[in-house]
């Protein structure tokens, strides 16, 4: 199909108005330790220190610094009504990449626009004020810049990978090795073409690889992670972290339960019938990420994102196939109709729909949900309490909201910190241990000589602490409960 100037722009409009819809109003605990850590390292600069922790002796290594002082340079100008606005943008830049960047690929509008919302849309729970939504724009150009360079061995694409990798080094550290297991795929395609088993086969086949180049490449890329003033932290955090005990906390480093995930779920079935059912012909390299991808997936629900942005340049390349011996046909088909017509009828209705209900469920409440975030009982503690006595024992999902309230906690959803892993502490295991009965909670106040014990309501060690003479309550609301030990 030939493209269509008037056609492009209005997909461009759906995409940004349908990018926008998938944002969520309602910030998380990611957000509030940015805007409190960002502030820190712009009047202070960056150290190795947890700060806001009660434990004074931790270790931080300011995995996302750059995007903390991004965030907090917009909260301290806008507040959480910029931060939104910012999420926004970057969900737009990040849907319009995918569009331009397919056209780009395939030069086709209709395909590239139906991959870009069904993208998108797998995305939607991961598109919020967290360093992963530019970490994804990020490795999304660095795929197709790795293809091209591949492809046409054209050099300019060596020094956009390169600016992509120091960008994700500095602004979500956490996952910068992802930027080299995305060359592996190739990698494994020109050892394969090599020893010819892709010839015993006609559903695979290969590119003519520059192997020195490609390689060349990927040492530069290996070194890119020095480029930050966090030492060695790039190539050493994601390691630790799985190594830990993080993944019993974090559900997004939990196995991906595939019958639950429609949208995991969806890109099996896909893929099965375009490869097992329609046996459509594809590159080893793509078969390859694909693969790579879907085990990573399977192991943790996190990095379900990373097969999302990889899949559409995947998707358009077996969709090309297979309807190249068709295309005439199709042609005629999309002739039949005029392109008003054609958008309207087909596109433009189910997209507003869409995108009318992601609007309608992203944007319930407030940004702070005080359901979930002690908000009236840090309002007491700061009024009534002197915080630099407090030993405050909180829960894990609540300690960075308290955190940007200017609290000092116990523990908070940046887990790693308060594992062996990186701190000398088991504070995260114990707190775990405590929360479902297997330690006493005194042992923990104890150790750690806690003062006051925050809780929400719901928390079964409510029904222990509260009639527990050692400690006495001294607020209460809707949600939450504080406790303050008897002297």
């Amino acid at each position: 199909m030939k493209n269509n100037k008037k056609l492009y722009i209005i997909f461009t409009i759906l995409i940004i108005i349908f990018s926008s819809s998938i944002v969520i109003k309602e910030l998380k605990n990611d957000t509030f330790t940015a805007i409190k850590i960002g502030d820190y390292i712009l009047h202070n600069g960056i150290d190795f220190i947890e700060h806001f922790n009660i434990d004074n002796t931790l270790i931080w290594h300011n995995a996302r610094w750059l995007f903390n002082v991004i965030v907090a340079l917009i909260y301290n100008a806008f507040g959480f009504v910029g931060i939104h606005a910012f999420v926004f943008g970057l969900s737009s830049i990040l849907g319009l990449t995918i569009f331009n960047l397919l056209k780009k690929q395939n030069n086709n509008l209709i395909l590239s626009f139906i991959l870009t919302i069904f993208t998108m849309e797998s995305l939607g729970g991961y598109i919020c004020a967290r360093a992963q939504t530019i970490s994804y724009l990020l490795f999304l150009i660095e795929i197709f810049s790795i293809d091209k360079l591949v492809s046409t061995n054209k050099k300019r694409y060596i020094f956009i990978i390169l600016i992509c990798s120091v960008l994700v080094a500095n602004i979500h550290t956490t996952v910068w090795p992802m930027t080299l297991v995305f060359f592996l795929p190739y990698i494994a395609e020109y050892i394969l073409s090599k020893i010819k088993l892709i010839n015993k086969t006609d559903k695979l086949y290969y590119e003519n690889i520059n192997i020195k180049l490609l390689i060349i490449t990927f040492i530069i890329i290996s070194l890119s992670g020095l480029l930050t003033p966090l030492g060695l932290t790039p190539y050493t955090y994601m390691f630790k972290t799985m190594s830990g005990v993080s993944s019993e906390y974090i559900i997004e480093l939990q196995p991906t339960n595939i019958l639950t995930n429609y949208a995991f779920l969806a890109y099996i079935v896909i893929y099965i019938i375009l490869l097992v059912y329609l046996r459509i012909k594809i590159k080893i390299s793509d078969l390859f990420m694909l693969l790579g991808l879907f085990v990573m997936g399977t192991i943790s629900v996190r990095n379900n994102a990373f097969l999302y942005i990889a899949s559409p340049f995947i998707l358009s390349r077996l969709f090309i196939i297979w309807t190249k011996p068709y295309e005439d046909k199709i042609e005629k088909v999309v002739n039949y109709f005029k392109t008003d017509k054609l958008v309207s009828m087909i596109l433009l209705i189910p997209i507003i729909f869409l995108t009318t209900i992601n609007f309608v469920a992203c944007n319930r409440g407030n940004y702070i949900n005080e359901s979930i975030y002690p908000v009236k009982a840090a309002d007491y503690i700061l009024d009534n309490i002197n915080t630099d006595e407090m030993r405050l024992l909180n829960d894990f999902n609540n300690g960075a909201y308290l955190e940007f309230r200017g609290i000092k906690v116990f523990i908070d959803s940046r887990s790693e910190i308060y594992c062996k892993e990186f701190n000398n502490t088991n504070a995260l295991e114990e707190y775990g241990n405590m929360k479902i009965g297997r330690i006493n909670y005194n042992v923990l106040i104890d150790k750690y000589k806690i003062t006051h014990i925050l809780l929400e309501k719901i928390d079964p060690l409510c029904n222990y602490i509260s009639y527990d003479e050692k400690y006495k309550k001294i607020y209460s609301d809707k949600y939450y409960v504080l406790y303050e030990k008897v002297k």
